[in-house]
């Protein structure tokens, strides 16, 4: 009876790591930005550290997404200073927050990378050359919610 069981831990075990992962499409490009608004790109790279924990981003205090394991969001944000913060649940520990300086039809990029050895949270600008190559390899994080909070476009 127990080698039943035994049986279904590794479908189980794999059936969660996919759904910490980002689903959407592929990455094909950063839309043009409208007038008086410009574009942040927030992405998170591979890594099988802390890959089941995603943060929630939160712009201006509003919850506006969940950025998953090797996902992407693109945000289209009024031109000036943007405040934008990762915080989640019980299995991401630390808080990142920063403002962001969004320039009219501009694109700012932002990576997010867990650090191995002690399991801490960067965040570090990209130029768009640098991010653009690692974007390639992303999904987009909105896909699995149809929820309207999680809108990419203010």
């Amino acid at each position: 009876m127990k080698t039943v069981y035994f049986r279904y831990v590794p479908l189980i075990c794999a059936l969660l790591l996919l759904s910490s992962c980002a689903m959407g499409p592929e990455f094909s490009g950063v839309p043009e930005a409208g007038k008086g608004k410009g574009n942040v790109v927030i992405y998170r790279l591979i890594q099988f550290v802390n890959s089941t924990g995603y943060p929630h981003v939160y712009i201006n205090g509003e919850k506006r997404g969940d950025l998953k394991n090797g996902g992407y969001l693109i945000y289209q944000l009024p031109v000036g200073e943007q405040t934008i913060k990762l915080a989640n649940m019980w299995n991401w520990e630390n808080t990142q927050e920063w403002t962001a300086d969004v320039k009219e039809q501009g694109t700012r990029y932002y990576r997010v990378s867990i650090i191995v050895e002690d399991e801490s949270v960067m965040v570090e600008e990209a130029t768009e050359e640098q991010a653009n190559e690692e974007l390639k390899e992303l999904k987009s994080s909105t896909e699995y919610s149809s929820r309207p909070s999680n809108s990419l476009f203010a």
